[in-house]
Parts: structure tokens; C-alpha cells; sequence
């Protein structure tokens, strides 16, 4: 349906790899997220 429209589409999926916590760390902080809060471990 979202194609059908002149409107751009949001991005509807994420995703994270483990191996690149280090590349995100920044970014989770400022977002104030946790490996925790994403992985839910």
C-alpha cells in the first residue's frame, strides 16, 4: 500500500549486529538505549 502513494515509506525494520556494538555505542548512548533495553537479555 505504501507504494501506491507519493509519500516516502518510513523505514519499518532495524536491525543491529552484535559484532558492531562498538560502532553504535555513541548513538545508544545519546538515544539513551541499552544493549540490554535492544537485545532484551
Amino acid at each position: 500500500m505504501l507504494s501506491e502513494t507519493s509519500i516516502a515509506p518510513p523505514q519499518l525494520d532495524e536491525f543491529f549486529a552484535e559484532g558492531e556494538a562498538p560502532l553504535r555505542a555513541a548513538e545508544f548512548a545519546e538515544l539513551r538505549w541499552t544493549e540490554k533495553t535492544v537485545w532484551k537479555f
